[in-house]
Order: C-alpha cells, then sequence, then structure tokens
C-alpha cells in the first residue's frame, strides 16, 4: 500500500536532491493531478480539492483512491464535502461522513452515505438525509438527486418544510428549478391554519399552490372541503375545485361541478350541478350556479333553483328564478326566499306566486304578489297568504284582502267564497273550516243528495259581513251567517250565467303545477 500525506508530499517536493525533474512531475500527476488518468485516458470530470491523505490499494480496484480528511470534490461546480471517500476512474465517489453537496448559492444537500455518479449527474444520498433549498428543507432516509436536471426524488417517505408548512409523504419529487415538488401515496400537508390529506400533490415553494391530483380533504376550523382535482393557494386561502366536489360547513353540505372558494373570506361560488344540503332540517336546495357567504351565513342560487323540504309524509318542491338561503347558527334553522315566478308542489297543496318566504322557525310560507293556492279540488287567491306548517302538515290558511275561494261542482258550476280576509283552518291536510270576515259573498249550488245521482236544486247567492263555513271532504257542507245575509236560492233554470259567477270570478287551471316536475314549467 502507498499513503502520502500533504505534509509528507511538501517535503517530498523540498528534497530536489532525491529526486529529479522527472521524478516530480511524475509525482504530480499521481498526487497533485488525479483528475486526469495516465497514459492518455480518458480526461476525469471530477476534480479533487482536497484531502488530508490519499491511498491507492489493489485491493480496492484498479486506479480506485481513498480519500480521508477534509475531502472536497467539485463537479461542474457542485461541491462535494465528506470525512472519507473512495473515488474510482468512471468519476464515481462513494462517500461517508457529515456528507454535505452545494450547488448553486441555494441548493444544499446532506447525509451520512452518499453514491455519487459523476457521468450521469446523479447523486444518491441514504441515511439521515436533509435537503434545503432557500426556505423549503426535505428529511428523508434516501434521496436521489439528479445534478442535471435539478430533480430529486424520494421512495422511502419524507418530510417538506415550507414556513409554516409541513408536509408528509411515501413518495416525493422536487425539481429545483421550478421549484415545484410532486408528492404520492398517504400525503398530509399540514398548516396553523388548516391540514390537507391526499393521495396525489403537488406543491410550488414559491407561489405555495397545492394542486391537488387525487381524493383529496382539506380540513379547517370554518369547513371541511372534498376534491378529486383542483388547486388551494396556502397565502391567499383561495382554492378552485373542479372534480367530484363538496364543501362542508356546519351543518350544511355544498356540492358543485366546480367550486371557488375563498377560506380567508369565507365566500365561495359553485358552478354546475349545484346541491346545498341540511341534513339537520332535512332541506336540499339545488340549481346551477350559487354563490356562499360563510360570514353572513347566506346563500344565493340560480338556475334552475330548486327548493326540496323532506317532511313525514311528504316532500314540498319549490321552484323560482333564483332562490336566497338564510340560515340561523344559534338555532340551526334556515329563512328561504324566492323571487319571481315561484311555483311549488305538495301533493295536498301547489301554489304559483311572483315570491315568497319559507321561514323553518315558524313553520310559515309567505306568498307575496298574486299568490294562488289549489287545495284538491279548491282554487284559492288573494293579494297576499300565510301557509301555516306543524310537522309538515297543513293547519291554517290566511288569505288578506281579495280573498277569494272557487271549488269545482262540476264543469260548469263552481262554489264560490269571497271576502275581505279569510282564515282557513285543516284538518288531515285537508280544509275543514272558514272563517269569512269583512265583504263576504257567496255563491253555493244546493244539491238533492236524495236522489242518485244527485240532482241540482238551485244557487244561493247571499252576502254577509262575516261568514263560518264548514266543510266535508274538501266541498261545503254548510254556512253560519254571523249577520242577517242578503241574498235567496234562484232555481237552477232561472238562474243566468252572470247570477253564478262572482265579481272576478277567474280560473287558474293552467297555471296548476300538477308534479314536481311541473314546477319548471313557465305559463
Amino acid at each position: 500500500m502507498v499513503q502520502i500525506e500533504s505534509k509528507q508530499l511538501l517535503e517530498v517536493f523540498n528534497k530536489t536532491d532525491i529526486f529529479g525533474p522527472i521524478q516530480l512531475l511524475f509525482l504530480l500527476l499521481i498526487f497533485v493531478l488525479p483528475v486526469n488518468d495516465l497514459f492518455g485516458q480518458k480526461k476525469r470530470r471530477v476534480n479533487i480539492i482536497n484531502a488530508e491523505t490519499l491511498e491507492y490499494s489493489d485491493q480496492l480496484g484498479e486506479n480506485v483512491q481513498r480519500l480521508k480528511g477534509n475531502v472536497q470534490f467539485e463537479n461542474k461546480g457542485t461541491l462535494l464535502f465528506c470525512d472519507s471517500a473512495y473515488f474510482y476512474p468512471n468519476n464515481y465517489i462513494e462517500a461517508f461522513g457529515n456528507v454535505h453537496v452545494n450547488k448553486g448559492d441555494s441548493i444544499h444537500l446532506y447525509s451520512d452515505l452518499l453514491n455519487f455518479y459523476g457521468d450521469k449527474q446523479l447523486t444518491i444520498a441514504s441515511q439521515n438525509v436533509i435537503l434545503n433549498d432557500r426556505d423549503m428543507h426535505l428529511s428523508t432516509e434516501q434521496l436521489h438527486f439528479n445534478l442535471k436536471d435539478n430533480v430529486s426524488s424520494y421512495y422511502t417517505g419524507g418530510t417538506i418544510i415550507n414556513k409554516e408548512n409541513t408536509l408528509t409523504s411515501k413518495k416525493g419529487y422536487y425539481n429545483s428549478r421550478t421549484k415545484i415538488f410532486s408528492f404520492k401515496d398517504s400525503v398530509e400537508l399540514k398548516n396553523p391554519k388548516y391540514s390537507i390529506i391526499t393521495d396525489t400533490l403537488q406543491f410550488n415553494t414559491v407561489s405555495e399552490i397545492a394542486y391537488f391530483l387525487g381524493p383529496t380533504t382539506i380540513y379547517s376550523k370554518e369547513s371541511t372541503i372534498y376534491t378529486e382535482k383542483g388547486w388551494y393557494n396556502t397565502q391567499s386561502d383561495k382554492s378552485e375545485l373542479t372534480q367530484n366536489n363538496i364543501l362542508y360547513t356546519d351543518d350544511q353540505k355544498l356540492k358543485a361541478d366546480s367550486i371557488l372558494y375563498n377560506r380567508k373570506l369565507g365566500i365561495g361560488e359553485a358552478f354546475e350541478n349545484v346541491s346545498i344540503s341540511d341534513s339537520i332540517n332535512k332541506l336540499l336546495i339545488t340549481g346551477e350556479y350559487a354563490l356562499y357567504n360563510q360570514g353572513t351565513n347566506r346563500s344565493f342560487v340560480t338556475e334552475k333553483a330548486t327548493m326540496i323540504q323532506a317532511f313525514k309524509k311528504d316532500t314540498l318542491f319549490l321552484h323560482a328564478d333564483s332562490l336566497w338561503v338564510y340560515r340561523d347558527t344559534v338555532e340551526n334553522l334556515n329563512e328561504i326566499h324566492a323571487y319571481y315566478n315561484s311555483r311549488f308542489f305538495k301533493p295536498d297543496i301547489q301554489g304559483v306566486c311572483d315570491s315568497l318566504a319559507y321561514i323553518q322557525k315558524d313553520s310559515i310560507i309567505r306568498m307575496y304578489t298574486d299568490p294562488i293556492l289549489w287545495s284538491e279540488e279548491n282554487q284559492i287567491t288573494g293579494d297576499y297568504m300565510e301557509i301555516l306548517l306543524f310537522d309538515g302538515e297543513i293547519k291554517q290558511l290566511n288569505i288578506d284582502d281579495h280573498a277569494f275561494i272557487i271549488s269545482e261542482v262540476d264543469s260548469i258550476h263552481y262554489n264560490q267564497i269571497k271576502g275581505r280576509n279569510m282564515i282557513a283552518k285543516f284538518r288531515d291536510n285537508e280544509m275543514d273550516k272558514i272563517y269569512v270576515n269583512g265583504n263576504g259573498q257567496t255563491i253555493y249550488f244546493a244539491q238533492d243528495d236524495s236522489k242518485d245521482p244527485i240532482q241540482m236544486i238551485g244557487v244561493n247567492k247571499l252576502d254577509c259581513a262575516n261568514i263560518i263555513v264548514q266543510l266535508e271532504d274538501s266541498k261545503i257542507k254548510n254556512m253560519t251567517f254571523l249577520t242577517l245575509p242578503e241574498g235567496s236560492l234562484i232555481p237552477l233554470e232561472k238562474a243566468s250565467p252572470s247570477l253564478m259567477k262572482l265579481e272576478n270570478f277567474k280560473l287558474h287551471i293552467d297555471e296548476k303545477p300538477i308534479s314536481k316536475e311541473d314546477i319548471y314549467r313557465r305559463n
């Protein structure tokens, strides 16, 4: 074995009386310039900058050098430091102890062991590996680093720390030129304000934008987001979700084909196949566009906007040009306001109006501007109406100003009740009793029930300020006049068509929603 330390080498150079010029040149070629293979062999691409001792041994292999103590190599501007190393003629290095690779101003790689393939510009670092690139710090047990492409990768699990973000995954790839990480398998990104769990993720350490390429869940104090494709800006707290997206807030769930969400402002926009569901109140809002403000707990839905309210026995389906949903987070109840061309269908009652409000707290549906209701054979109109519900069943109907109820007897005869205001009581979702308050008028077709078929006797046309009407099977059974009525029974054959209809009589049967699908029809 040949071994010469640097101090000894200097002493040899000074003893010119022992070695001649040719011998000195030979020593320089062997020990001082190991970057060149002798006798015309290929020039090495790796340069030895420093070592305290250098050894040659046939046991190590032909032309293999062993370097110890403050070892330093250089390769195309990249520096390698270590305690000791084996240096092979094919520009391959095995480095041991306190390994440090420095490339450029920012990239620093540390490990206990390192394999460097100079011709391929490939580094494999093992044991206690740390890679630093400015604000990015990667730790793993084995790292492959391609110096040519500036791409590093690990397959045994790794942890990335970038400012406030900490990311772990089983597999990872980092391009130091583009500053983009790609992660795969059991990926978790943690931040003081949120955490992200996903299968596949790309992260730009400059823009600090995370890109989701697989099933992903984002947890925060304010909400939980699920998506299978999209991006999230960890600096601005803005995100865009484009595949199988769900946004959870409290007891509500927002789904859509795509969602834009600003977590900092608590504002989300949803596009195509939008649905907002409330599991506590069994309420579902759907549409093609929605705007949600978490701060005010308000949602705006339009484009085929629909409300579906499930009750114990049946379901209410409502459609309007737009819906506004106000949520009371204290009582976990909602207010739904429908604007323009409102239509709803429930098996026991149907209605249309310009706009309406459904208040869950008091279980009242308020109808504004030209409201029309249908309950069994009864058509009900007025300037303003209130439907009082209890567990989904209709208990009372208030009709204010120009109240008018029309009930079909046959295709040409209609019982009619008219007044300033009315209160209708319901039993088992059927109209049971009607109180007429002010300016009461009635037209009632008397029938002989003893004959088969039932024969019509005549028409009762009576005026009375206040009237109580009793119904049975949604048909008038009897009337109680609280003051002396004016009018008489007119035989049917003597009743002119004008006597059989009250003023402003108008049927709206063509406007009646006949099914849950029919609420989308435009009259």
